[in-house]
Protein backbone atom coordinates (compact mmCIF):
# COMPACT_ATOMS: atom_id res chain seq x y z
CA UNK A 1 0.00 0.00 0.00
CA UNK A 2 2.85 2.24 0.95
CA UNK A 3 4.35 1.59 -2.40
CA UNK A 4 1.55 2.72 -4.18
CA UNK A 5 1.16 5.63 -2.32
CA UNK A 6 4.94 6.34 -3.30
CA UNK A 7 4.59 5.49 -6.60
CA UNK A 8 1.96 7.86 -7.27
CA UNK A 9 3.80 10.41 -5.42
CA UNK A 10 6.71 10.14 -7.00
CA UNK A 11 4.99 9.94 -10.71
CA UNK A 12 2.99 13.36 -9.68
CA UNK A 13 6.26 14.66 -9.11
CA UNK A 14 8.13 13.51 -11.97
CA UNK A 15 5.44 14.76 -14.13
CA UNK A 16 5.22 18.20 -12.32
CA UNK A 17 8.72 18.42 -13.10
CA UNK A 18 8.84 17.40 -16.84
CA UNK A 19 5.85 19.59 -17.43
CA UNK A 20 6.99 22.93 -15.32
CA UNK A 21 7.21 24.67 -18.36
CA UNK A 22 3.81 23.76 -19.85
CA UNK A 23 2.02 24.83 -16.52
CA UNK A 24 2.15 28.49 -17.06
CA UNK A 25 0.61 27.89 -19.93
CA UNK A 26 -1.71 25.73 -18.63
CA UNK A 27 -2.98 27.45 -15.68
CA UNK A 28 -7.04 27.14 -17.53
CA UNK A 29 -9.54 25.70 -15.53
CA UNK A 30 -9.55 21.94 -16.77
CA UNK A 31 -5.56 21.85 -15.96
CA UNK A 32 -6.23 22.66 -12.06
CA UNK A 33 -9.18 20.21 -12.45
CA UNK A 34 -7.00 17.80 -12.81
CA UNK A 35 -4.34 18.42 -10.34
CA UNK A 36 -7.29 18.34 -7.94
CA UNK A 37 -8.68 14.98 -9.09
CA UNK A 38 -4.99 13.76 -8.64
CA UNK A 39 -4.48 14.86 -5.24
CA UNK A 40 -7.99 13.14 -4.35
CA UNK A 41 -7.07 9.72 -6.10
CA UNK A 42 -3.75 9.99 -3.72
CA UNK A 43 -5.89 10.65 -0.73
CA UNK A 44 -8.51 8.28 -1.76
CA UNK A 45 -6.09 5.30 -1.71
CA UNK A 46 -4.50 6.22 1.55
CA UNK A 47 -7.79 6.71 3.29
CA UNK A 48 -9.74 3.59 2.23
CA UNK A 49 -6.53 1.96 2.91
CA UNK A 50 -6.85 -0.11 -1.23
CA UNK A 51 -4.88 -2.81 -2.16
CA UNK A 52 -3.33 -2.44 -5.66
CA UNK A 53 -6.27 -4.96 -7.46
CA UNK A 54 -8.69 -3.26 -5.66
CA UNK A 55 -7.61 0.46 -6.23
CA UNK A 56 -7.37 -0.59 -10.25
CA UNK A 57 -11.17 -1.96 -9.82
CA UNK A 58 -12.63 1.14 -8.15
CA UNK A 59 -10.46 3.86 -9.59
CA UNK A 60 -11.85 2.20 -13.09
CA UNK A 61 -15.42 2.36 -12.06
CA UNK A 62 -15.34 6.07 -10.36
CA UNK A 63 -13.88 6.95 -14.04
CA UNK A 64 -16.98 6.01 -15.36
CA UNK A 65 -18.79 7.23 -13.21
CA UNK A 66 -17.16 10.94 -13.10
CA UNK A 67 -17.08 10.97 -16.86
CA UNK A 68 -21.39 10.43 -16.71
CA UNK A 69 -21.76 12.49 -14.19
CA UNK A 70 -19.54 15.46 -15.58
CA UNK A 71 -21.54 15.02 -19.23
CA UNK A 72 -25.06 15.30 -17.21
CA UNK A 73 -23.45 18.20 -15.14
CA UNK A 74 -22.71 20.20 -18.26
CA UNK A 75 -25.98 19.37 -19.83
CA UNK A 76 -27.13 21.15 -16.83
CA UNK A 77 -24.67 24.20 -16.83
CA UNK A 78 -25.45 24.49 -20.58
CA UNK A 79 -29.58 24.48 -19.58
CA UNK A 80 -29.00 27.20 -16.32
CA UNK A 81 -26.97 29.56 -18.85
CA UNK A 82 -29.69 28.93 -21.44
CA UNK A 83 -32.38 29.66 -18.83
CA UNK A 84 -30.57 33.03 -17.36
CA UNK A 85 -30.36 34.36 -21.05
CA UNK A 86 -34.06 33.91 -21.35
CA UNK A 87 -34.78 35.90 -18.38
CA UNK A 88 -32.17 38.47 -19.38
CA UNK A 89 -34.16 38.93 -22.52
CA UNK A 90 -37.46 38.95 -20.79
CA UNK A 91 -39.35 37.42 -23.53
CA UNK A 92 -40.28 34.00 -22.40
CA UNK A 93 -43.85 32.35 -21.75
CA UNK A 94 -44.76 30.63 -18.46
CA UNK A 95 -44.96 27.76 -20.43
CA UNK A 96 -41.39 28.11 -21.26
CA UNK A 97 -40.09 28.24 -18.01
CA UNK A 98 -42.03 25.49 -16.51
CA UNK A 99 -40.52 23.36 -19.54
CA UNK A 100 -36.70 24.35 -18.34
CA UNK A 101 -37.49 23.70 -14.69
CA UNK A 102 -39.04 20.26 -15.56
CA UNK A 103 -35.58 19.69 -17.75
CA UNK A 104 -33.41 21.01 -14.99
CA UNK A 105 -35.44 18.56 -12.05
CA UNK A 106 -34.81 15.46 -14.45
CA UNK A 107 -31.16 16.19 -14.87
CA UNK A 108 -30.59 16.87 -11.10
CA UNK A 109 -32.50 13.55 -10.77
CA UNK A 110 -30.66 11.90 -13.31
CA UNK A 111 -27.28 13.11 -11.24
CA UNK A 112 -28.65 11.41 -8.15
CA UNK A 113 -30.03 8.70 -9.31
CA UNK A 114 -26.29 8.08 -10.94
CA UNK A 115 -24.69 8.90 -7.94
CA UNK A 116 -26.99 6.76 -5.93
CA UNK A 117 -26.41 3.59 -8.53
CA UNK A 118 -22.48 3.94 -8.22
CA UNK A 119 -22.22 3.54 -4.68
CA UNK A 120 -24.65 0.32 -4.71
CA UNK A 121 -22.33 -0.70 -7.33
CA UNK A 122 -19.37 -0.40 -4.72
CA UNK A 123 -20.00 -2.81 -2.73
CA UNK A 124 -18.72 -5.52 -4.98
CA UNK A 125 -15.57 -3.92 -4.28
CA UNK A 126 -15.45 -1.90 -0.99
CA UNK A 127 -16.85 -2.71 2.93
CA UNK A 128 -19.66 -1.28 4.25
CA UNK A 129 -16.52 0.70 6.49
CA UNK A 130 -14.62 2.21 3.24
CA UNK A 131 -18.12 3.18 1.39
CA UNK A 132 -18.61 5.12 5.02
CA UNK A 133 -15.37 6.23 4.75
CA UNK A 134 -15.74 7.26 0.72
CA UNK A 135 -18.92 9.65 1.88
CA UNK A 136 -17.04 11.02 4.25
CA UNK A 137 -14.22 11.70 2.20
CA UNK A 138 -15.87 13.07 -0.71
CA UNK A 139 -18.36 15.63 2.07
CA UNK A 140 -14.78 16.69 3.52
CA UNK A 141 -12.64 17.20 0.46
CA UNK A 142 -15.37 19.42 -1.41
CA UNK A 143 -15.08 21.55 1.81
CA UNK A 144 -11.41 21.22 1.92
CA UNK A 145 -11.18 22.47 -2.00
CA UNK A 146 -14.37 25.32 -0.98
CA UNK A 147 -12.23 26.53 1.96
CA UNK A 148 -8.65 26.97 -0.39
CA UNK A 149 -10.93 28.70 -3.35
CA UNK A 150 -12.75 31.08 -0.85
CA UNK A 151 -9.18 31.71 1.20
CA UNK A 152 -7.39 32.21 -2.33
CA UNK A 153 -10.05 35.08 -3.39
CA UNK A 154 -9.09 37.02 -0.42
Amino acid sequence: MKKIVLMLIISLFVFSSIHAQKRFHKEGREYKFNKVMELEKIKLIETLNLSEETSVRFFTRRANHVSQQMELINQKDSLLQELADIIKSGKASDDLYNKKFSTYMDLENKIMKGRNKFFNSLSDILTPEQRAKLIVFEFMFRKEIKDEVMKRRK
